[in-house]
């Protein structure tokens, strides 16, 4: 494949050193300076919070990175893979590990995915020592702080912890299970009163620490036990509580055009955005990392943008989708106009903006089959997988912006809380309310309406797939519905085990306080 950047913060290298454990000796100072090692181990100077607030936002961008959460998230789960075409996107079997449940603890994707998380907390930890940092600057902090450290047990199961102002040198004490969850709710519940008021573009406010604690109840239960999830009664109250204050805070809609919130004007047309990463246009993101890979992972060379021909959907994902469902297919008449593809799914013959059938340079058709392996060989390489495109192309300025595009990351969004509502009011068995949720949404989505007649758990789970695919949350639910270690095409029945990464071996080296998860 071709080389992508990978991103990688001085502030949140320096915090990584610090949360697991090593002293601040020369290791760091060649990182950061002496000066700014010295204020590091200090707790942060207090004309800082503003800069380390920055940082800590500024982390998000691993979330957009081909190779960090979101690979373990999606390419894990039935809704992506990154076959090995000939040569092209073979890294070492890296991918191939992830989508076949295969990976060990010294994975390197594993390894910087939880390197780049335990930047953000550490980023977002300096700002809560500083005195001089206001309100609100300490709220947002304790939310970035509590999304990090979310993501952090979703997929590890554990994290490790220091407060500000501890002794750097002293190894961080590590939170699991109960302790773990209920430190992330208390730090976001704190958060919550002294948040702005939705919406905000780039900003975390009151909307999206509902959103958050939402998602801690929901999967309460499920973190506790992956094999066997739980969702108590009072977990899915507060689940409803705080999508609740969501819905009925009038901030947002399920929109009309359900791509707008991918657009590269999303963070101001669309409905949905709750919590986004803000991309702003011609301002650098490195290839790889930045909101552009999400096009370019998966078109084909000879296309607009040419891409790097990698990424793409099962046959069995995508056959979940009716043939009227906007989310599968959309034809926006803006790209199609500069000679850009479809939204959504791409299978078969693709064609320019005059209608010609695209070709590739050795005068093959692009057409994009439905069978897909883990490798991949013969005359059809190529062409092996649907496509998917979530995220519009940004064509502004003769594309002069492909690289460096204007969409905001979406991190949360509308769609993903009536899913949720609607979730745990069928596990309290209010089905009735759960159906007409659900109904609302595809209304919206599919055209002409195509509602069901009752709703069960695997159509729930099939419609937060078609819903949210792509957008980092199929392994979480795949895992709460009892389905991530089930056979498919491409993979065996898994083993238990793959129900949580492992610690980096590395890290387990420099704080022995983290205990490596079982059958790892």
């Amino acid at each position: 494949m071709r080389k992508f950047a990978k991103y990688i913060s001085c502030l949140g290298a320096a915090g990584l050193i610090i949360l697991s454990g090593c002293s601040l000796d020369e290791e760091l100072r060649q990182q950061i300076g002496d000066d700014k090692a010295s204020e590091f181990g200090s707790g942060g100077s207090t004309s800082s919070y503003q800069a380390l607030l920055g940082a800590a936002y500024n982390d998000l961008q691993g979330f957009m990175s081909l190779d960090r959460a979101f690979a373990l998230q999606n390419v894990a789960s039935d809704e992506l893979i990154v076959p090995t075409r000939a040569t092209n996107w073979g890294d070492g079997g890296k991918w191939r590990a992830l989508h076949a449940h295969r990976w060990n603890a010294d994975h390197q994707y594993i390894k910087d995915t939880f390197y780049d998380l335990m930047a953000g907390v550490y980023d977002a930890t300096q700002v809560l020592g500083i005195e001089e940092a206001t309100t609100q600057a300490v709220a947002e902090a304790k939310f970035l702080r509590g999304f990090y450290l979310f993501h952090t047990i979703d997929l590890f199961g554990q994290f490790p912890i220091r407060e500000p102002n501890s002794d750097p040198l002293a190894l961080p004490e590590v939170y699991t299970g109960e302790t773990a969850i209920n430190f992330v709710i208390k730090d976001v519940e704190e958060a919550l009163p002294n948040l702005p008021n939705g919406p905000t573009v780039g900003i975390a406010n009151k909307d999206a620490a509902h959103m958050l604690l939402a998602k801690l109840y929901l999967n309460r239960g499920t973190f506790l036990d992956r094999a066997n999830p739980t969702f108590p009664e009072a977990d899915m109250d507060k689940v409803i509580e705080h999508t609740t204050a969501i819905m009925e805070s009038g901030h947002y809609s399920l929109a009309d055009k359900y791509f707008d919130a991918f657009r590269p004007d999303n963070g101001q047309i669309s409905t949905e955005v709750i919590f986004s990463r803000e991309n702003k246009r011609g301002i650098g993101q490195t290839v790889g990392a930045g909101v552009q890979s999400r096009w370019f992972a998966t078109l084909h060379y000879s296309m607009n943008p040419g891409g790097w021909n990698g990424f793409a959907t099962l046959g069995e994902f995508y056959d979940k989708f009716s043939n009227n469902d906007i989310r599968k297919s959309y034809e926006d008449p803006e790209v199609k106009a500069l000679g850009g593809p479809k939204l959504g799914f791409l299978l078969g013959q693709q064609y320019n903006k005059d209608g010609v059938a695209l070709k590739d340079a050795s005068g093959n058709p692009v057409s994009f089959l439905k069978d897909v392996n883990l490798v991949e060989r013969g005359t059809t390489l190529d062409f092996a997988g649907i496509r998917v495109v979530k995220y519009t192309p940004d064509y502004s300025n003769n594309g002069a912006y492909l690289y460096a595009p204007d969409n905001d990351y979406v991190l949360f969004r509308y769609g993903d809380v009536v899913l949720m509502r609607a979730e745990a009011l069928l596990r309290n068995g209010e089905s009735a309310q759960a159906l007409t949720l659900v109904n609302e949404l595809r209304a919206k989505r599919i055209e002409p309406d195509d509602a069901f007649g009752a709703l069960t758990f695997e159509n729930l789970l099939d419609e937060r797939g078609r819903e949210l695919y792509w957008e980092g949350w199929r392994r979480q639910d795949q895992i709460r519905f009892g389905t991530f270690l089930n056979e498919r095409r491409t993979k065996p029945l898994s083993d238990p085990k793959y129900l949580v990464y492992p610690i980096p071996n590395a890290q387990i080296t420099v704080n022995p306080n983290l205990t490596q998860n079982p059958g790892y």
